[in-house]
């Protein structure tokens, strides 16, 4: 083989330098997907937030982690639903292991019992969004958002963030009034196509809320829930946006109250920082004090309590104040007065499946939203079971895999080569596995040697036709041996 030009070779064929080549570069594409480690199921860790999969071909309600999607699931149907809180893997549970075992645990361990901690819903099924459908990858091309609190993901056009579209102006004057799409409300600006921060690359209709204003959102769903009053009595204040009740400046580009929402913070008067101000997040990384609302006092100069009066956003359950409150004056927002009307709505009459033009309740945080809390003895109740609104939740992730740096550049041996992964994989099999599979291997290694070694002593490149002319072969031997043994009568 080495006598002949790999440029002139015939076609149909393949030199050994030009397929290790594909292969270290299928390999070095490989490691850019999945970066990171797959040899260590989370089961063992316990509750974590962390990237959470379904597998669509097992067809069980039931999640599994990052290293299993691969190492157990890798040549499954796999739905990714991205971190959720205070989950455990099921890969070596009984919910799965009737159909397939853990790869990543001894397989002399019995299934582990299923976790009852963990929290299911029709993601888990394949189904997203208050409209309840499937999740196609393939057909589904629009965005979607996923709700800080429930982790449930939503469509943008279920979410009713995009405005309606346009009249058609072609149509015929003496078409019936009554059939023509009804027109967008025009009690506020909308925001202008040509807004830079608009973030509208995509086609249709402009967004009601550009993406760069907000950060996170909670779903209608859970801002009516009953146990979170805290959110209703936040709802349309400045930072945190209602679409129904959102208003626009006159240049239709400014958020009304926007102004008071600056770098991350609450415009206005920096308070002295107090204790506790670094565990609640009251200080940025810097050290200095956060920004917040200056509403502790109202015009004639006396301090403003948190207002109970809307029944929109009745009180949660009296809880036991925090043993050390970081703050004491309460610095929540006056209620937005149009918003508490909407919410009071609709707890009377929850919004419809959508998708519908009906109004929601979602809430739409922007950017620095966990500093602008009221962390004040009163407020802090409410909070209970919203912890992830107060601060940022730390999500578990695999570990990167050793040494991937050098192998994408060429250096040193290549960790993750088919051969490395091979020997990981016997390594991990029973003592009896191991050497019969160690036994065939050496079996192939030497028949492949003895198959090329004419083609070498030539110096004759080896065909695709050779290669298959080979393997036919050997599976006819195979087979010519399993009906000999099966004759035999041997046990």
């Amino acid at each position: 083989m080495a006598n002949e030009d790999p440029a002139k070779a015939p076609e149909g064929t393949v030199t050994a330098e030009a397929y290790l080549a594909a292969q270290a570069a299928l390999e070095r594409e490989a490691r850019e997907v999945l970066p990171f480690k797959t040899d260590k199921c989370t089961y063992d860790l316990g509750p974590l937030r962390q990237p959470v999969y379904w597998c669509k071909t097992c067809k069980v309600q039931a999640g599994i982690c990052a290293g299993c999607s691969i190492s157990c699931h890798g040549d499954h149907d796999l739905v990714e639903l991205f971190p959720k809180r205070n989950f455990t893997c099921e890969c070596p549970t009984s919910r799965l292991s009737s159909m397939y075992r853990c790869a990543l645990h001894p397989s002399s361990v019995p299934p582990k019992p299923p976790v009852t901690t963990n929290s299911y819903n029709h993601n888990f099924e394949g189904r997203f969004c208050d409209c309840d459908q499937d999740y196609d990858p393939q057909e589904c091309d629009e965005n979607m958002y996923q709700c800080v609190v429930c982790e449930d993901w939503f469509h943008e056009t279920c979410l009713n963030l995009r405005l309606p579209s346009p009249p058609n102006t072609n149509a015929s004057s003496t078409s019936n009034a009554d059939s023509a799409p009804e027109p967008a409300s025009t009690s506020a600006p909308s925001p202008l196509t040509d807004d830079p921060d608009s973030d509208d690359e995509d086609a249709g209709p402009p967004l009601r809320l550009p993406r760069s204003r907000f950060e996170s959102f909670v779903c209608s769903g859970c801002v009516l829930a009953p146990a979170h009053g805290v959110l209703r009595r936040w709802a349309g204040t400045p930072g945190m946006w209602v679409l129904e009740t959102l208003q626009y400046e006159e240049d239709g580009v400014a958020i009304t109250g926007e102004a008071e929402v600056k770098d991350g913070g609450i415009k206005g008067e920096k308070r002295k920082a107090e204790d506790g101000d670094a565990e609640d997040g009251g200080a940025d990384g810097d050290g200095a004090p956060a920004k917040r609302v200056k509403v502790d006092e109202d015009p004639k100069g006396e301090q403003v309590e948190p207002s109970t009066s809307a029944s929109a956003f009745a009180s949660a359950p009296a809880l036991d104040p925090e043993p050390s409150p970081p703050q004491t004056l309460c610095h929540a927002p006056p209620p937005h007065a149009a918003t508490q009307a909407l919410l009071v709505r609709l707890l009377a009459s929850p919004p419809p499946r959508p998708p519908s033009a009906s109004p929601r309740a979602d809430l739409f945080l922007a950017p620095g939203s966990q500093v602008r809390w009221c962390r004040c003895a009163g407020c802090m109740p409410g909070f209970r079971g919203l912890e992830m609104l107060l601060e940022e939740e730390e999500t578990w992730g695999p570990e990167p895999d050793e040494g991937d740096e050098e192998a994408s550049e060429g250096g040193g041996d290549n960790p993750r080569s088919l051969h490395d992964l091979g020997l990981r994989a016997l390594s991990a099999l029973p003592r009896d596995q191991a050497i019969n599979g160690l036994e065939a291997y050496n079996r192939m290694r030497d028949e492949v040697r003895a198959f090329l070694e004419p083609f070498a002593a030539r110096g004759q490149t080896v065909g695709e036709d050779d290669v298959r002319r080979f393997f036919e072969e050997r599976m006819e031997l195979e087979r010519s041996w399993d009906r000999n043994y099966s004759s035999s009568g041997d046990p």
